[in-house]
């Protein structure tokens, strides 16, 4: 086995199909966090911000409660020929996208056609 085929067979991630006319594609983390937990109130914070940020300046990165267990870190951007107001819709996208298909995954990682987005439980940006 190659190596780039047995590091992704080590990852704990699914890959799904959506209902979004420009995906291509969603990984979800198979591990779950539960409802109302101080994890879900970080990614929902999370995701807002990235959305708010990428419909500002076309990307963003945030990490939210470094200090405790639940904390989550993610990235949001943009193609760069897209205007950050389209940046901002691409953006709410990719968050229905996820909602949708990775529903309380402690990670998960969406690529549309104009658009990224990735959070995880552990840090692997600074704020």
């Amino acid at each position: 086995m190659s190596a780039p085929l047995y590091l992704a067979a080590l990852l704990p991630f699914s890959v799904v199909m959506v209902e979004s006319s420009d995906e291509i594609y969603a990984a979800c983390n198979v591990v779950n966090y539960s409802n109302g937990s101080q994890f879900d109130t970080n990614v929902e914070a999370l995701l807002k911000n990235l959305t708010e940020k990428a419909a500002y300046i076309g990307f963003g990165a945030s990490v939210y409660g470094l200090e405790t267990s639940s904390h989550v870190s993610g990235h949001l951007q943009c193609r760069g020929d897209l205007s950050p107001a389209d940046c901002g819709a691409r953006s709410t996208e990719a968050m229905k996208v996820v909602h949708y298909n990775c529903p309380n995954a402690i990670g998960s990682r969406v690529q549309l056609e104009h658009s990224f987005l990735r959070y995880e439980n552990y840090t692997f940006i600074s704020d």
